[in-house]
């Protein structure tokens, strides 16, 4: 039987890990041994991880595109796992030289930031400028240079574009860049204690392989949650209430009611002595019409003197 942690006892874990400064991971990415844990954590978590591994998927085929067209080179890139941690234990576990950067929401006041691995911007250079680096050479390699942050600029434009589209139904008017921090301790888009979502993605490119991650605010996860469960209920309610006016114009329509009775036969004697006011005697029945399709099938009688038709039968097709 599955076991739900409430908050606070996820807070109370989570409180404990801060103090043997780990980083709690999701079961596929961390040891047997932490897994009877690491899974009551995650179950408490499972409608922001649910909705966040849905929103990053689509960023990761996106991103593979885009960044393809950029570079006009084809570029693998895999969605390989995500982890929870507080935000000052992932901060400082940030190996340097490191680029972090902050982007806030456009219409709330939250904010989401991305790392980059530096190997991503020589990868990068050596596409367009022909470089000699090696994957030793880039571990290794000095400070950002200017044309990193060329590059930099060029990979947020493309970053913001793609993540906005994946949380629209949330964030409308999507995300813009504010600062990028070469020392992640200073960076700020979460308090220092409050968990935040990890999604770490895959970049090869040539002969170079490299990483970069995306780190969401626990609060904002929960913000765009609820601005997408209202959105959901607003547009069901519209969806309600268009429904509603259209059947309320579609029952106001006026329908044109035809009757036929059914016919009867003489002889071709009677029909030649057939005199002014000599009278035919014809069956009951007949079939009623509407917009001229047979949908009835009744008999005519007077009602309160009034000639009317009786439904009998409703024709297959025909209305209740």
């Amino acid at each position: 039987m599955a076991q739900f942690l409430t908050k606070n006892e996820v807070n109370a874990l989570l409180s404990a890990v801060m103090e043997e400064e780990t980083t709690i991971q999701t079961p596929q990415m961390t040891a047997k041994n932490t897994l009877k844990t690491t899974s009551k954590i995650t179950s408490a978590f499972t409608p922001e991880l649910q909705f966040l591994d849905a929103s990053f998927a689509k960023v990761a085929r996106s991103l593979r595109n885009a960044l393809s067209r950029f570079c006009s080179e084809t570029i693998q890139l895999t969605l390989s796992g995500r982890s929870l941690s507080p935000f000052s234990n992932y901060i400082n576990s940030i190996p340097l030289p490191a680029c972090f950067c902050k982007f806030d929401a456009v219409q709330s006041e939250n904010s989401f930031g991305i790392y980059y691995d530096k190997p991503l911007f020589h990868a990068l250079i050596e596409v367009f400028l022909g470089g000699t680096f090696n994957t030793n050479d880039l571990r290794q390699s000095p400070d950002f240079s200017k044309i990193d942050f060329l590059i930099l600029r060029q990979i947020n434009a493309i970053f913001i574009k793609q993540i906005s589209k994946a949380f629209t139904a949330s964030e409308p008017q999507g995300f813009e860049f504010d600062l990028a921090e070469l020392n992640p301790q200073y960076s700020s888009i979460a308090k220092r204690q409050e968990i935040v979502f990890i999604y770490n993605f895959e970049v090869q490119l040539d002969d170079y392989f490299s990483n970069f991650k995306i780190i969401f605010p626990r609060s904002y996860v929960e913000f765009l949650l609820d601005k997408k469960e209202s959105q959901e209920r607003q547009n069901k309610f519209s969806s309600k209430r268009s429904f509603l006016k259209m059947s309320e114009h579609v029952n106001k329509l006026e329908c044109k009611i035809q009757t036929k009775l059914v016919g009867s036969q003489i002889t071709a004697k009677e029909v030649a002595t057939l005199q002014v006011g000599d009278i035919l005697k014809l069956p009951n029945r007949a079939s009623a019409f509407i917009n001229n399709s047979p949908k009835f099938d009744g008999e005519i009688i007077y009602d309160k003197d009034n000639l009317s038709f009786k439904v009998s039968k409703v024709k297959s097709g025909g209305a209740a």
